[in-house]
């Protein structure tokens, strides 16, 4: 590869970068989490990280009986493929836990928790309303 092609390369990556990757919103969570894991935004990194795992968790199929023993192989099942409706509503769902739990916090007041949490609100929010968070 040349230097030539090696800034060409670099370039796509900043600009790409800049722009919300198009595609699924499970997409640009993904994409927007590595862009905080390389600028250091350990709240939004953590989030993310929470979201994302939601939506795995959602996803997760029902096993019907014991599973087999794995030898050699991945234990891995395939998940089921959530819509994005159905990605809104996980996220939806932890927006309303969040909520609940920040006044719990001020009730207790425990106002840094409190914050804490409304924080993470508001990342999750973003992605409901479908901006990007920066």
């Amino acid at each position: 590869m040349t230097s030539e092609d090696k800034g060409v390369e670099n370039r796509s990556r900043r600009e790409s970068s800049k722009n919300p990757p198009e595609g699924t919103l499970r997409d640009r969570l993904e994409a927007d989490l590595l862009t905080a894991m390389k600028s250091g935004k350990k709240t939004t990194v953590t989030m993310l990280r929470a979201m994302l795992t939601a939506i795995d968790n959602a996803g997760a199929v029902e096993l019907n009986g014991p599973a087999d023993p794995v030898v050699g192989r991945s234990g891995e099942v395939p998940g089921k493929v959530l819509s994005e409706k159905q990605i809104r509503e996980v996220l939806r769902v932890m927006s309303d836990e969040h909520r609940s739990a920040i006044n719990e916090y001020k009730r207790l007041g425990r106002d840094d928790d409190a914050n804490r949490l409304r924080k993470e609100l508001n990342i999750i929010t973003h992605y409901l309303e479908g901006s990007n968070i920066d």
